[in-house]
């Protein structure tokens, strides 16, 4: 298999990777914003003793949700995939290590998959198919000299 070969479904693989963390992402933060509402969600981070819940709830709400969407488009992908990661092991290990691995004891098997995923496009970056990629080659067509 030739390079650009290669690359191309390197590119396609982290689109996949991408789109589905920014859909299950901005699924879990329309839950808490619209369904659980953010009140709610400081009620249950205060029952885990996280500091300043009222704070907590509103970031991790709005950031899953904004930036479950920016994700899926492929804008900021490395700082999402950082800040998805961090949220994701806080998650880990306030509310799911206790319960086992399983999820469906609620154990922490889908948010250590979901935590590894956001690392991973983190290290990687968006692929080519990304609003982030075609932000940058238009900066280095821009930056390129005219002959």
């Amino acid at each position: 298999m030739d390079v650009v070969r290669a690359q191309r479904w390197t590119d396609l693989g982290l689109l996949v990777l991408r789109v589905v963390l920014g859909i299950v992402m901005f699924m879990h933060g329309y839950q808490k914003v619209f369904e659980m509402g953010v009140g709610g969600v400081e009620q249950f981070f205060g029952s885990l003793g996280l500091p300043v819940p009222g704070i907590s709830a509103l970031l991790v709400s709005y950031l899953e949700l904004v930036g479950g969407a920016l994700l899926v488009l492929g804008v900021a992908t490395r700082l999402l995939g950082l800040a998805f990661a961090f949220e994701l092991l806080v998650a880990l290990f306030t509310a799911h290590l206790s319960k086992g691995f399983y999820s469906q004891d609620g154990g922490y098997e889908l948010v250590l998959m979901l935590a590894a995923a956001a690392l991973a496009l983190a290290l990687t970056g968006p692929g080519a198919w990304s609003v982030d990629a075609a932000v940058g080659r238009r900066r280095r067509v821009a930056a390129e000299p005219v002959p």
